[in-house]
């Protein structure tokens, strides 16, 4: 009875809140709280921060989602997903009284690939992680399409005023034939579910595919009042099974089996981004040095107005520099444009690190990936938002331009104190 109680005590410590999150959470209203504490005490999901626990309260508040029932999800590093049981949940609440929807989904066959676009001469590669004997390795995979499902959704509502509407057609032209053409095809929405080698999930992957074409068709069926990832739900990470950790990249050499493409795209913006960085002050700041004098006189003449010349007395006016050449130059952030000094290493700064920020990541994750490979720092996407939200004092960031500055900080504080 003692070493249960023992290892009660210990799980409870586990998933208590620290004083520093509970700090953190203070200024959320008390119902937000007391779900947070609820949340991390029975979803006891790993590796996953406050902060995110916050959101999927927020989340779940707001859209009435119920996580315990897997309507919604935390994927650490990520942010919150809705899963397929929320979005069947929202769309049922638009649908009319006694109304219904239902999804018919079906294996494609493979001849019917090329009819939704599906490209399977040049599939895309996927960097497969693996771990054996502690030891983690890894390669550069192809990542074909394994399987393929079709979910056609048709909805009774629709359904209805469509035939009301065919019936109207029909007794006005007097042809069933003629109402269908102007009418068109009764309404259903198509949704796509793809699955591919190395995609990382611990569902079947029949369960997967029907899953995400169903998702898909939700997504166009109905307007859900949050975004759907359909490649990525957290009702994919809930079922049992084995993972291969699989990122998709770009098409690779075939020769060599690393992705070639991805990293001459990487290279050349940031060769571009480079490039501009002298040009921006000449853009905002006409050239000092006055214009080269004219032509002499004779040849200007045919084009002095009539206006000027009695003005200058028959002469030709001194060139005067562009009127647009005394007005203050700014720069896209509302400064004073400097005149240019020269390279830009002259700035002080190392030139990646100034490529680095120009740089626009779309997700934390991104950015985490970013700064470990250039700066040699070990930040999770949730480590890196959580220290840049220490240093702003703002809570639960999303990703911009100015969140990707601090973080460029951030991570070169971390390199230069290793």
């Amino acid at each position: 009875m003692g070493n249960y109680q023992q290892k009660s005590q210990q799980t409870q410590t586990a998933i208590a809140l620290t004083s520093q999150e509970r700090t953190a959470i203070a200024v959320y209203a008390p119902e937000i709280q007391q779900a947070v504490e609820q949340y991390k005490a029975g979803l006891k999901i790993k590796d996953a921060t406050v902060y995110e626990y916050v959101a999927l309260a927020v989340l779940c508040r707001n859209h009435d989602l119920d996580p315990y029932n897997g309507e919604a999800w935390i994927i650490p590093g990520s942010g919150v997903m809705v899963g397929v049981k929320g979005s069947r949940k929202a769309a049922a609440k638009q649908l009319t009284k006694g109304a219904y929807y239902n999804p018919n989904p079906r294996m494609l066959q493979h001849s019917e690939y090329a009819n939704y676009g599906l490209d399977e001469e040049t599939p895309p590669m996927a960097k497969v992680t693996r771990w054996s004997g502690g030891q983690k390795t890894e390669t550069y995979e192809t990542n074909p399409i394994v399987l393929v499902y079709l979910c056609e959704l048709t909805r009774s509502d629709a359904k209805d005023v469509w035939i009301a509407q065919a019936e109207k057609l029909t007794a006005m032209t007097g042809s069933y034939e003629k109402a269908i053409e102007a009418l068109g095809p009764r309404p259903t929405w198509t949704g796509i579910g793809i699955v591919r080698k190395h995609d990382k999930s611990k569902m079947e992957i029949v369960q997967l595919a029907r899953k995400r074409s169903e998702s898909d068709a939700l997504k166009q069926a109905f307007n859900l009042p949050f975004a759907v990832d359909v490649e990525r739900g957290g009702d994919e990470l809930a079922q049992a099974g084995d993972v291969i950790d699989g990122e998709i990249v770009r098409n690779s050499d075939k020769s060599t089996g690393k992705p070639s493409q991805l990293a001459e795209v990487v290279e050349t913006e940031v060769v571009e981004e480079v490039e501009e960085i002298p040009v921006e002050p000449e853009m905002t700041q006409e050239p000092t040095p006055e214009p080269a004098p004219e032509p002499p006189a004779t040849k200007q003449k045919p084009v002095v107005s009539s206006q000027v010349a009695p003005v200058v007395g028959g002469k030709l006016p001194v060139p005067q520099p562009p009127k647009a050449a005394q007005k203050p130059k700014v720069n896209p952030e509302g400064k004073k444009a400097e005149k240019p000094t020269g390279p830009i290493k002259d700035t002080g700064e190392d030139i990646d690190l100034l490529a680095l920020k120009r740089c626009k990541p779309d997700t934390w994750v991104i950015a985490a990936e970013m700064l470990n490979k250039e700066l040699k720092v070990h930040f999770t996407a949730g480590q890196l938002r959580e220290a840049v939200d220490k240093k702003t004092g703002a809570l639960f960031t999303p990703m911009s331009p100015s969140a990707w500055q601090t973080a460029v900080e951030v991570a070169q504080e971390a390199s230069k104190s290793k």
